[in-house]
C-alpha cells in the first residue's frame, strides 16, 4: 500500500519511504493493525532492515500473545502481548499522535468482550481478537456484559481469565478508534451507541462504545507516562 493511503495506527518509517506491506487478514481489522515485520523494524527499533526483521522472525525469537510468529505480515492490533527475545515483554496500545505503540509490560492480557451466546454447557464468549472462551453457569464471567474487559495470565503456557473489569460510568478507558485514537479517561454517561469519556485535564467528547476499552490503572499509568513524555 502506497504511504499515503495507509490507516493512522501504522508507522510511517522515513520521508523517503513510498510503500508499506499490508497485513495478512487476521485477528484484527485493517485499520486498527500494523505488520509484525514493521512493528519489530519501524517501531521498536531491534533490526534496521525487512531483511533482518524475516530473520529474527523465522529463528523464532518473537511471540504475540504467547505464541510463536514467524509472519512478517502477521496483523498485530490493540492489547497485543509482543515478547522479543533480548528485548523484553510489550503491550501494544494506541498512543496519541503515534499511531499502535508497544509499552514494555509484564502484566495481563486484556481482551474485550464482544459477543455472548448460550451454549448447552454454560456461555460461549467471543473476544475482540475472534478468540472463544467457553465458562460454566457457575463461573463469575458469566456476569461479564459485551463491552467489559476479561483479564488473563499466562499458566502453563496457556491464558488464562482471573477477572473482568464492566463498562459502567466512571470506568477507565482508552480510545482506539476514531479521531480521539490514543486518548484516555473516565467514562461519564453512556448510552446504548455512544459514550461520553472525560480525559485527566477535564475535556469531554463523545465518541462510540465500539472504540472503548475498559483498562485498570496499571495500563493507565503506562498511558499517562506516555502522555508526559509526548507533551515535554
Amino acid at each position: 500500500m502506497k504511504v499515503s493511503q495507509v490507516p493512522p495506527s501504522w508507522p510511517r518509517g522515513g520521508k523517503s519511504v513510498r510503500f508499506m506491506q499490508k497485513p495478512r487478514p487476521g485477528p484484527h481489522p485493517l485499520k486498527r493493525a500494523v505488520t509484525l515485520g514493521a512493528m519489530t523494524r519501524d517501531v521498536l527499533g531491534v533490526v534496521s532492515y525487512n531483511r533482518e526483521a524475516k530473520q529474527v522472525l523465522v529463528m523464532g525469537k518473537v511471540r504475540v500473545n504467547g505464541r510463536l510468529r514467524r509472519d512478517e505480515k502477521f496483523p498485530i492490533g490493540p492489547f497485543d502481548v509482543l515478547s522479543v527475545e533480548g528485548s523484553g515483554d510489550y503491550v501494544v496500545l494506541p498512543k496519541k499522535g503515534y499511531g499502535l505503540y508497544p509499552f514494555a509490560s509484564k502484566g495481563p492480557r486484556y481482551l474485550r468482550l464482544e459477543r455472548k451466546l448460550l451454549s448447552p454447557a454454560g456461555f460461549q464468549l467471543g473476544f475482540h481478537d475472534g478468540s472463544t472462551l467457553l465458562v460454566g453457569r457457575d463461573d463469575p464471567l458469566v456476569k461479564a456484559k459485551p463491552g467489559c474487559t476479561v483479564l488473563f495470565e499466562l499458566h502453563s503456557g496457556k491464558w488464562r481469565p482471573t477477572s473482568f473489569l464492566p463498562l459502567e460510568e466512571n470506568s477507565m478507558v482508552v480510545v482506539v478508534g476514531g479521531k480521539n485514537e490514543g486518548t484516555y479517561g473516565r467514562a461519564s454517561s453512556l448510552s446504548a451507541r455512544q459514550i461520553n469519556v472525560t480525559t485527566p485535564d477535564g475535556q469531554s467528547f463523545q465518541t462510540s462504545r465500539d472504540h472503548v476499552y475498559v483498562v485498570d490503572e496499571a495500563l493507565l499509568k503506562l498511558l499517562s507516562e506516555a502522555s508526559s513524555e509526548v507533551s515535554k
